[in-house]
């Protein structure tokens, strides 16, 4: 099955998501890539246009944008700066009711590489998910207080992507509109009760998803052992080539490359060195 990958991306990591655009291509294989951004960023995509589709991100909700986003959070605790951070997990949430949305999306995140061919679906056509270790207690006191669920699983569901059911997630915000909780809209619910359980990281869109479909549909996914790097950036720096790519997926099928992680200027050259003179003939 070939998937739909949909990318939220802010400015500053478009120059990491351009260069990611070819793997992804490569080695997920997708129907289509659509990027969700600022009108603002287009021009950044124009040596991309046939390759992906790019759309505004203020237009995919609803009348919901940034400014809304920020003037609900603005009535909170919740910083100001996290307010492009809410936004994008409302942009993959909402994403379900877009005219463009197949019966199944995949969130993938814009500065993670696929390193290798990997499979979204399993050979009986049910979703993968990738599981990491964390727990955030103040998502689940938001979850609970939404969805009346608490955390019953040993793992997390937070990953560098996601496969979402487009029924699952419309099912899912109806009963959020539901929820006995503050607020006069969804989104409005979820940024009012997550302000409540944190004053900054009170809600993810993976958890919540993960949690409802563990309670409502405990046999759809298929759990997917994947080996990810997260700390790329560290050691091979923020500009990887195709020697670099090739030398991380000879241990991982994922690596992430995060501004906030500093490269260490000793070990990068010595890295991409090794990068060079390892990389196969045969590539």
């Amino acid at each position: 099955m070939n998937p739909q990958i949909v990318i939220p991306v802010a400015k500053k990591n478009i120059e990491i998501l351009k260069k990611n655009i070819f793997y992804i291509k490569k080695y997920l294989k997708p129907s289509n890539i659509y990027i969700l951004t600022s009108k603002d960023n287009f021009n950044d995509f124009e040596d991309l246009k046939n390759d992906i589709v790019v759309l505004d991100e203020n237009t995919i909700i609803q009348d919901v944008n940034f400014k809304t986003i920020d003037e609900i959070i603005g009535r909170t605790s919740i910083p100001a700066k996290r307010t492009g951070w809410y936004f994008q997990q409302f942009l993959k949430m909402f994403w379900c009711f877009h005219p463009f949305c197949s019966d199944y999306y995949t969130v993938w995140d814009a500065d993670t590489f696929p390193l290798k061919t990997i499979e979204l679906f399993s050979n009986e056509n049910k979703p993968y998910i990738h599981t990491k270790t964390e727990n955030h207690i103040a998502y689940f006191k938001t979850i609970e207080k939404l969805l009346d669920m608490k955390k019953e699983v040993d793992y997390s569901f937070i990953s560098e992507k996601m496969t979402f059911s487009k029924k699952i997630m419309q099912e899912l915000l109806n009963e959020i509109s539901k929820a006995k909780v503050s607020g006069n809209s969804i989104i409005e619910k979820i940024i009012l009760t997550a302000n409540i359980s944190s004053n900054e990281f009170g809600f993810s869109e993976f958890e919540t998803y993960g949690t409802y479909v563990h309670y409502k549909y405990p046999d759809f996914y298929q759990i997917q052992n994947l080996k990810s790097y997260r700390n790329a950036a560290r050691y091979v720096g923020l500009n990887p080539n195709k020697y670099d790519i090739a030398l991380l997926g000879r241990f991982f099928d994922t690596a992430s490359f995060e501004r906030w992680d500093i490269p260490k200027k000793w070990f990068v050259p010595f890295f991409k060195a090794a990068a060079f003179l390892t990389y196969p003939v045969n590539k």
